[in-house]
């Protein structure tokens, strides 16, 4: 008789792509999902775990987060997005080689794909770089064992023309490649947005937290709304992703000429009334409109006033810092739009989070399950399905027979997770993270070098992705 290496017992099994949504059994054996049925499970498991009145749903994937805030070496965002109940995530900020390298401490068990940013005057020479340079930037990134390359384009821009051979060089060579929309010529906004998409030019993109170009900076918040989920279903190819969070992070860094090196920021900090330089950090953080993020132990909080203002002298404006940026109609619509054929139009539930302190996939998505805005099934797909469709991740995503054993276990009466399985062995439970190290998503190029470093990968093409995956889930 074989034997299962653990069994989850009565819990509500929710798996959109089998259409399963039930109490029953989950046995997994050498990592993977060896079995579901309605009971009797349990007599041929080395380890029980009892989940009655529990939901457990594929492995959440985060698809948007960031590990490492600016100027710190304490990787505590590994620690955040696994207490969240993430088993799967894609890093947006770079860092790339600082990350690989406290992975094996820091990791927390997580399944991470790496995506390196083009910032000006940084790992690029400048707004405007040859076409040239950025196959080389590209090449480098995937050699190292990255997956793929991201233009900061709200926050350090390069030009529209540059953005557009950024796309090409990564679509060239096979990259994933990422954009939070902006470049020299617009900013997070709708109109970066447009004009994001006009460059993608029909091809794959993901544009990231979409909620973030629906501010009302430009036109009234519905009319942004609108254009963004026109932009979307004009552009099938582009995925999305928004998160549910009222707090955005962004560098308080200031440049050379005084003023604060994010063009995101700027935007914002006019917005409220404020200049965008020094000054304006200062006044912002004594009024209570501008937070730093400071870290206390393994978890990331929000500080604004006096402390926070000499935290940010001390670090000579190196921190990293957030608002209460993001309106909740637009947070909201972005979870909920739909297309013409019924499925969603922004594809996934993030959180921009990681590090930042809004790791709210479940706590805000199941509020909108409460809310009987989305069902459970609904929660899933754009929550694990869809994600792992987006990345490519054919055996994540879902728990038939034979799929990887990463499985988040939910509490929806406190909307928190309760236990993740991460490759068929406990990595959070109830509060306490069980495992150490993580694996690297990977693409064919790079598996050489994470091999070398001697860390476990997941090897995926991103070239040959699940493009098209949506369909209506009602």
């Amino acid at each position: 008789m074989d034997w299962f290496d653990c069994v989850i017992t009565g819990a509500r099994v929710v798996d959109p792509a089998n259409g399963l949504d039930a109490v029953r059994d989950l046995g997994f054996k050498d990592g993977k999902v060896a079995e579901i049925a309605e009971g009797g499970l349990a007599s041929r498991a080395w380890r029980v775990y009892d989940m009655e009145g529990l939901i457990a749903v594929p492995g959440i994937i985060d698809s948007h987060v960031h590990m490492r805030a600016v100027n710190e070496e304490i990787f505590c965002g590994f620690t955040m997005s696994a207490l969240s109940g993430v088993c799967t995530a894609l890093e947006m900020w770079g860092y790339s080689e600082s990350i690989l390298n406290a992975l094996p401490r820091w990791g927390c068990g997580l399944n991470i794909a790496l995506l390196e940013a083009g910032v000006p005057g940084v790992s690029l020479s400048g707004p405007d770089p040859s076409m040239d340079e950025l196959d080389m930037f590209t090449k480098s990134a995937l050699d190292n064992g990255c997956f793929g390359t991201k233009l900061l384009g709200g926050h350090y821009p390069l030009t529209p023309e540059a953005s557009a051979r950024f796309l090409r060089s990564a679509r060239k060579q096979g990259a994933y490649v990422a954009w939070h929309a902006g470049t020299t010529a617009t900013g997070t906004n709708i109109l970066g947005m447009r004009e994001a998409c006009q460059i993608a030019e029909g091809g794959r993109l993901h544009l990231a937290h979409i909620n973030g170009n629906c501010r009302g900076l430009v036109n009234n918040i519905m009319d942004e709304i609108a254009e963004a989920v026109r932009l979307l279903e004009e552009n099938p190819a582009i995925t999305s992703e928004a998160y549910l969070s009222i707090i955005n992070g962004l560098s308080l860094h200031l440049g050379d000429d005084g003023k604060v090196a994010s063009r995101s920021l700027a935007g914002l900090l006019k917005k409220m009334g404020y200049t965008d330089d020094g000054e304006g950090v200062l006044s912002a953080l004594h009024a209570g409109r501008l937070y730093v993020i400071d870290t206390v132990g393994l978890q990331a909080i929000r500080v604004t006033g006096e402390r926070a203002a000499r935290l940010w002298r001390e670090a000579d404006s190196r921190i990293t810092g957030s608002m209460d940026a993001n309106p909740a109609l637009s947070r909201a619509a972005m979870c909920l739009a739909r297309r013409k054929d019924g499925s969603f139009t922004v594809d996934a539930i993030s959180t921009d989070g990681g590090r930042y302190p809004r790791n709210s996939i479940v706590s805000h998505g199941l509020a909108m399950v409460k809310a009987e805005c989305l069902t459970m099934t609904e929660f899933a797909v754009k929550t694990s399905y869809n994600p792992a469709r987006m990345i490519g991740l054919e055996t994540k995503g879902h728990l038939g027979p034979g799929a990887d054993g990463d499985v988040t276990v939910i509490d929806p009466r406190a909307c928190e997770p309760v236990m993740t399985l991460i490759g068929g062995k406990v990595n959070l439970f109830k509060g306490a993270i069980m495992q150490q190290g993580g694996t690297v998503i990977t693409t064919p190029t790079g598996r050489k070098a994470i091999e070398a470093r001697g860390l476990p990968c997941i090897v995926v093409d991103p070239a040959r992705g699940s493009l098209p995956f949506r369909t209506s889930w009602s």
